[in-house]
């Protein structure tokens, strides 16, 4: 509920949906793989080109186990810290990274998508499937209708 706010406060408020980022793709890390002696945590899969993490060095491969204060024991918990944080907020990531553990400063990106273009672009895919009898009004929010997410 507290993601949907943040969107609908952000388009009244700019005009734009703006979301905090790091720049990463994250997955869990398995029982199986703990079974080798990983920790659990949010597994970096890839990294965005320019991103805040790019720049902080977090790289492919490394599993984030703590945010600031705050234990990351799946992707899930990383997803919520940087949805919590604000662009400009730094983030101490403590990281798993071959063997060693090591702490990466990460400052939080604003992610900006404009509300605007989703709006016309469901609009034109109103008009083009009328015929078909589909409709959809998602508006560019994720998990409402089949648009943006």
């Amino acid at each position: 509920m507290n993601r949907v706010y943040g969107i609908i406060k952000s388009i009244i408020e700019n005009g734009y949906i703006a979301k905090p980022y790091i720049g990463v793709s994250v997955g869990d890390v398995s029982e199986e793989t703990q079974g080798y002696g990983l920790p659990k945590g949010a597994a970096v899969k890839s990294i965005t080109e320019g991103s805040p993490a790019e720049k902080a060095g977090l790289q492919v491969n490394d599993i984030i186990t703590k945010a600031g204060d705050r234990e990351i024991t799946s992707s899930g918990d990383l997803v919520d810290v940087v949805s919590e944080a604000s662009s400009g907020d730094v983030l101490k990531l403590t990281v798993y990274r071959s063997g060693s553990t090591i702490e990466i400063d990460v400052t939080v990106g604003e992610n900006i998508q404009s509300a605007l273009a989703n709006e016309q672009q469901t609009e034109q895919n109103q008009q083009s499937q009328q015929g078909g009898r589909y409709y959809s009004y998602g508006y560019g929010i994720p998990g409402f209708g089949g648009f943006g997410g």
